[in-house]
């Protein structure tokens, strides 16, 4: 049972010494200083000893996956469509609009006032 909630049984023998003795441990408090133990996932497979030291090499690129490889636009100079050669790859995954003030700042202090009186005080 204790495998199938995730605990380690190791884990579980200690806070059970610690409990019988009337020494109460917080949450993860010695986790710290305990040895990890590797819990296998039950759908990993079972490799030969040859295929774990096979070294595999993964090669990470900046490339966004998601952008079109076939951008056409017309060139008036030549009167003709020409395909695009350079591709944007930049992909923007968080953007905020937003104003930065100083509180030391003239229009900080202000702010800051105007906030108080109304009785919206928030700090930072």
């Amino acid at each position: 049972m204790p495998s199938q909630l995730g605990i380690r049984p190791s884990k579980l023998n200690i806070r059970r010494r610690d409990e019988e003795g009337g020494v109460e441990v917080g949450e993860g408090a010695d986790e710290w200083s305990q040895a990890k133990t590797l819990i296998k996932p039950p759908d990993q497979l079972d490799l030969t000893d040859a295929e774990l030291k096979e070294e595999i090499t993964r090669i990470l690129t900046a490339n966004n996956p998601h952008a079109p490889q076939n951008i056409v636009r017309y060139s008036f100079k030549e009167r003709a469509y020409k395909q695009t050669s350079v591709v944007e790859q930049m992909a923007v995954h968080f953007s905020l609009c937003g104003n930065l003030i100083f509180k030391d700042s003239d229009e900080g202090r202000r702010q800051g006032l105007r906030a108080s009186s109304s009785g919206n005080i928030s700090s930072a």
